[in-house]
């Protein structure tokens, strides 16, 4: 089922497939909510999965939206009031990683347990191929950037070397989800919802610095050995300070292993689901 749900001017577009406990699910930066499809049709069988298209992205494209790491947790936790949901599953990748993130450590008694893809945060970026841009940009310069950023396109060498960097360097791209992304970094607005992230730098800087209480939801990071976004050497050195209860390294995965190596990546999450809530924090290491 297609529904919309509407925040303070925001359009905010999602899919409802299944029944039970509820399992939100929130993309990364430059893409959609059909990242998940191979995680909706396993899981929508157990759970009422929701999948967002997240403002400023896919079918919640807007130009002239200005977000932030805040902005997202306030629509979240709006959403969540009005369809009175409790004792959630988020599960996010990249940027929805860190809205899950921030949003259970601001509202941690609605939040069942979290699945992170990929969290994005200032540290995980400064590990990859976009460290020069954080790095070389100040305050202002990001905002005048991101202005400009409203009245252009994605260029389209860009866009190819975006697109690919998705995948780890032995998979084959999916043809169809890689026109996709294609067709949504092209699209007007994106340039400028990717800006930012950009110029919220400094919030997702905070979630570097956080350390998981025991009262916390249960939490699972998942990383792709050969993410080009994020490489994993950011999220080794995440996982070491934040201490979720459990981090698994996925050999040849890419930023989107939940779609590429969706078979695992289901496997590793309901082993997560299936462990007792009493189990101790695993130590950052590699696991399969």
């Amino acid at each position: 089922m297609k529904c919309r749900f509407d925040f303070e001017g925001a359009r905010v577009f999602y899919t409802t497939h299944g029944s039970g406990k509820p399992m939100l699910l929130l993309h990364n930066g430059g893409a959609s909510h059909r990242i998940w499809e191979r995680q909706i049709e396993h899981f929508s069988a157990s759970h009422r999965c929701i999948a967002f298209d997240l403002p400023g992205y896919g079918r919640s494209a807007d130009a002239g939206l200005r977000t932030s790491l805040g902005f997202h947790v306030d629509w979240l936790d709006a959403f969540c009031t009005l369809h009175g949901i409790e004792g959630a599953t988020l599960v996010g990748n990249c940027m929805g990683s860190a809205i899950a993130l921030a949003y259970a450590n601001a509202f941690p008694a609605r939040v069942e347990r979290l699945v992170l893809f990929h969290p994005l945060t200032k540290r995980t970026v400064l590990a990859g191929p976009y460290a020069p841009i954080f790095r070389l940009t100040t305050p202002r310069l990001r905002n005048a950037l991101r202005a400009l950023a409203m009245r252009l396109t994605t260029p389209r060498i860009f866009v190819k070397r975006a697109v690919r960097a998705h995948w780890g360097s032995g998979d084959r791209p999916d043809a169809a989800l890689a026109a996709e992304l294609a067709r949504l970094y092209r699209q007007r607005g994106q340039l400028a919802a990717l800006s930012d992230l950009l110029v919220d730098a400094d919030a997702f800087a905070a979630l570097d610095r956080l350390t998981l209480p025991p009262s916390f939801p249960r939490t699972l990071v998942v990383w792709g050995e050969e993410n080009e976004v994020l490489p994993i050497a950011g999220g080794r050195s995440l996982a070491r300070d934040l201490a979720p209860h459990r981090f698994v390294c996925v050999p040849g995965g890419g930023h989107l292993l939940m779609h590429q190596h969706f078979t695992r990546a289901n496997r590793i999450m309901e082993k997560f689901f299936d462990a007792p809530s009493s189990v101790d924090r695993d130590p950052p290491q590699l696991r399969s």
